[in-house]
């Protein structure tokens, strides 16, 4: 195959990715895979980590056009890499392709971390409830914070707390845990309070007495969401957000 001027063979790896993966986006899938088979050619030029992504990027191309992933011999570790490049790419049937229904654990939690990370909040939900997430095992310790943070956003508060707790009892160690333990118990008590006034209407006082509380717990509120105890999603990542998304409160 003679060099194509359209894979701009000129620019560097990072923008050659970059390249590849807005055609995969676009569904210029023929001439993406064109690009790579020609890059593959320059393998004793290239790195060895824009070699893996190329052949990542390969697979993806083929499983486009095919999707039987059978042929392609992946080992776990390689599956989970690819799950995670197809979930940033936005091609979540692929990724399900390449889950294939694999009873595997560590592939189910990277397929649901990854569509969590992204953005994809509701896909992970619908995922997630399959699980039993209080199951004692490690590798169900991803899976148990972001349920955790899930519920949190709904601001079912107690359900939360009651997944953080567990994960601190499994692994005290987690102090993200920790901090969303806390923003819970702050949340609860600003509700408490919130409602209180407007169920009784209490008198001047005590209701300046209240929204002194109320600041004292906002500023703790902000001081726990400093630590980055909670997932940020990237302005593209927050396009693929529910659409009546809870507005946060950290």
């Amino acid at each position: 195959m003679s060099s194509s001027p359209i894979c701009e063979n000129n620019k560097t790896e990072p923008y050659r990715i970059i390249y590849l993966e807005t055609l995969i986006r676009t569904g210029e899938i023929e001439i993406a895979f064109q690009c790579i088979q020609e890059w593959e050619k320059e393998e004793a030029a290239i790195s060895l980590p824009f070699q893996e992504a190329l052949r990542q990027l390969s697979v993806i191309c083929q499983l486009h056009r095919d999707t039987n992933i059978s042929q392609h011999n992946l080992s776990s570790i390689h599956l989970a890499e690819l799950i995670q490049r197809t979930v940033s790419l936005g091609l979540l049937d692929i990724a399900d392709t390449l889950l294939g229904g694999s009873p595997d654990i560590y592939l189910q939690s990277e397929l649901i971390q990854a569509l969590y990370e992204q953005g994809y909040v509701q896909e992970a939900k619908d995922k997630l409830s399959a699980y039993p997430i209080n199951e004692n095992s490690n590798s169900m310790l991803n899976l148990t914070y972001i349920s955790a943070e899930i519920l949190y956003d709904e601001g079912q508060y107690s359900q939360a707390t009651e997944l953080f707790e567990s994960l601190l009892q499994k692994s005290p160690e987690i102090a993200r845990a920790r901090f969303g333990a806390a923003s819970c118990y702050l949340n609860e008590a600003m509700s408490n309070l919130l409602r209180r006034i407007t169920l009784y209407h209490p008198a001047e006082e005590e209701r300046t007495k209240i929204e002194r509380y109320l600041n004292d717990i906002t500023q703790s509120l902000q001081i726990i969401h400093s630590s980055g105890w909670h997932t940020e999603w990237s302005l593209e990542q927050q396009r693929n957000l529910p659409a009546q998304s809870v507005s946060l409160k950290h």
